[in-house]
């Protein structure tokens, strides 16, 4: 019988340790071009003999990529995470304060080792299902991508690595799924560039751009224990018109490497809109690490890439505030 394309859920959750599955029911809506490949390394035999041509090879670690685009919702209620968020965003790296008493919740980059874990990321179990396939992803550690474009919803790209689980037979999970009921839209986003309003832009992106390393453990089940993030290279994107040098010499801070932070606000960008349905990132320092002409409805605009710093504290590049209103 034939699979349907359009029948798939996915589900996530938090795990306690890396590695060890747990029923991952807290689903996502409206995935988008989503992508699981299971791999099979191959070990080759490559032995001298008397004939020329392959032997039977075996395989070695087995894991799953796994990648998918997903609106970033909101919580449903006050104090209330919307949990798919809170855990992609924790197996991504980020920790998390606030959430309670009405306080935002605010997400930095983590920097320790999560405790029954590989690295600084709570790793996550993912639930897959295929129109009657089922793929289990644990020990899941991933990047991430925020994209606003001018009147869409706000996405959030995620792609990162997973232990392989055997596929089963299983029906579609009755998937209930709890956010705000308003669809977000990138509007009002207060884009700001030196702490300054940036002038007409269409698509703002922030990306963490995690380094994912495998694990390598003889001990452990297939000889891959898991993943962890070992570095990351956080970098933004923004396509303002371009404007003269007079109002913003875009031009001389590149060539210059020149360090853009007015008031702690390097770049700083709002997705999404409404109360308990809107994201803050903020980085404090940027530079600029590239830039050329593009063009929009006839008028230039300026194709901006920005390396995101730290500070001398370290591991602070940029933070997520989510809106608990």
């Amino acid at each position: 019988m034939a699979k349907l394309e359009k029948l798939q859920v996915l589900g996530v959750a938090s795990e306690s340790t890396q590695g060890t599955a747990v029923s991952a029911t807290n689903y996502i809506p409206l995935v988008e071009k989503p992508t699981v490949k299971p791999i099979a390394e191959i070990n080759q035999r490559n032995n001298f003999r008397e004939a020329m041509g392959r032997l039977p090879f075996s395989t070695g670690w087995q894991y799953t990529d796994v990648s998918f685009k997903m609106e970033i919702l909101g919580p449903s209620a006050t104090n209330t995470a919307y949990a798919p968020v809170d855990v992609l965003l924790k197996a991504c790296g980020m920790s998390v304060t606030g959430g309670t008493g009405g306080a935002d919740w605010t997400y930095a980059l983590a920097t320790t080792t999560v405790s029954s874990m590989l690295g600084n990321a709570t790793s996550a179990t993912l639930d897959w299902y295929a129109d009657g396939l089922k793929h289990i992803v644990q020990g899941f550690v991933g990047s991430f991508k925020i994209v606003g474009e001018a009147g869409q919803t706000p996405m959030m790209e995620i792609a990162g690595k997973g232990l392989y689980t055997a596929v089963t037979d299983a029906s579609l999970a009755d998937a209930t799924f709890t956010h705000n009921a308003v669809i977000p839209k990138m509007k009002s986003a207060a884009l700001k560039v030196d702490n300054a309003t940036a002038a007409y832009c269409q698509k703002v992106e922030f990306d963490i751009a995690n380094k994912i390393e495998f694990v390598p453990d003889v001990s452990s089940t297939g000889g891959l224990a898991g993943f962890r993030i070992v570095d990351r290279e956080p970098k933004a994107m923004v396509n303002p018109e371009m404007v003269s040098v007079a109002s913003y010499d875009w031009w001389a801070k590149y060539m210059a490497g020149t360090a853009i932070s007015s008031s702690s606000v390097g770049l700083q960008c709002i997705f999404g809109n409404g109360a308990r349905n809107f994201s803050t990132v903020t980085a404090p320092q940027v530079q600029i690490a590239d830039i050329k002409y593009g063009s929009r409805n006839g008028v230039l605009t300026a194709e901006i890439d920005f390396q995101l710093n730290d500070s001398a504290t370290g591991n602070d590049a940029f933070n997520i505030v989510i809106d608990n209103a």
